[in-house]
């Protein structure tokens, strides 16, 4: 295994691993032995080298926000429509193996989201609690079908997964609001688990979770 060198027609294999943007090739060797080389790729910073429908983005990827952000947008290239797809923020999870909490979701054609004078921007509404957790990182994950061309109805595609990542900035002072209590109901699933665990389980897991969503801390959150 070598990430020195270069590729060349003795490598007969090769494919990318997208999640540490790196690409590698396989080239056989005598006596049963393999060589594997490492390359990484050079890092795309415009969506549109990711998707060519998309001219800009806005914010741009990787940039640092501020959390009381209104709106983004994304200008095509053409004139589009906007339609059934959706268009949702996502909080990267500190564990990389558990999948990121949603923020934020709607549909084109659910008019929370308008195309401007030009035909091509889209604005995206931002709720007031969707950026609200400080120094974190978050990506915007638009489907197929969100928009479809204005001159023959063709689906566009959208924008995968941990390609348009966005962080908040830290906060300069923290402050708590006034406490609040209130009555959280369970449907059918939530009270078949409440019933199958530990009483004192289930309250931790549930504030451990509704810390992560507000965000505070799990001192100021109680149940009973």
């Amino acid at each position: 295994m070598q990430s020195r060198g270069s590729f060349g027609p003795e490598f007969f294999h090769y494919n990318t691993f997208r999640l540490i943007n790196t690409i590698f090739g396989v080239k056989e060797q005598a006596k049963n032995k393999l060589e594997f080389l490492f390359k990484p790729l050079p890092k795309l910073k415009q969506v549109s080298e990711f998707n060519p429908a998309i001219e800009s983005v806005k914010p741009s990827i990787n940039e640092v926000i501020d959390p009381l952000i209104k709106e983004i947008t994304i200008k095509y290239t053409i004139p589009v429509k906007l339609f059934t797809g959706n268009v949702s923020i996502f909080q990267l999870n500190d564990d990389k193996y558990k999948p990121g909490l949603l923020r934020q979701t709607f549909s084109g054609d659910s008019k929370l989201c308008n195309i401007g004078s030009d035909n091509r921007t889209v604005h995206i509404p931002i709720f007031e609690s969707t950026f609200n957790q400080q120094n974190s990182t978050y990506y915007v994950l638009v489907e197929n079908n969100f928009v479809i061309s204005q001159e023959r109805d063709e689906p566009l595609i959208g924008i995968r997964k941990n390609i348009w990542t966005l962080s908040t900035k830290p906060l300069k002072t923290a402050q708590h609001s006034d406490s609040v209590t209130g009555l959280l109901r369970l449907n059918e699933e939530g009270s078949s688990k409440f019933f199958q665990m530990n009483h004192s389980i289930f309250f931790k897991n549930m504030i451990q979770e509704f810390a992560k969503v507000i965000p505070v801390t799990e001192q100021r959150l109680s149940a009973s």
